[in-house]
């Protein structure tokens, strides 16, 4: 639901600005954050069951590698697009909020499960 109204707030801010970079940095924007949430997800299923200094080394392993990733790519695209980078950035950090709240949400209510 909240990617949905994120979602909604970027196609209304694209269509106010009727700027094609800006409508492109809205649309990279979640796409990127959402590919780096997924991954997290699939780290955070990979360790889950594991003993608690595994699950650790694999979710904070797994989270200072897909923020040095997604630091590479935000260079990336700051160097070779004309993405209006200012949008981009504040999508993408929107967004990376968001994903982040949504995996730590996923953690809390698998482990509440099992208990």
């Amino acid at each position: 639901m909240t990617v949905l109204i994120g979602a909604v707030v970027s196609v209304v801010i694209a269509l106010q600005m009727r700027d094609a970079s800006v409508t492109w940095a809205l649309i990279v924007a979640p796409v990127i954050t959402a590919l780096n949430a997924i991954i997290g997800v699939y780290f955070l299923r990979k360790g889950i069951n594991a003993s608690q200094t595994t699950f650790m080394k694999i979710v904070f392993g797994g989270m200072g590698i897909r923020l040095l990733v997604l630091g590479a790519i935000i260079a990336l695209i700051y160097v070779r697009t004309p993405l209006h980078f200012l949008t981009f950035l504040m999508g993408t950090m929107a967004y990376y909020i968001v994903f982040m709240v949504l995996e730590i949400l996923y953690v809390h209510f698998h482990l509440r499960k099992e208990q």
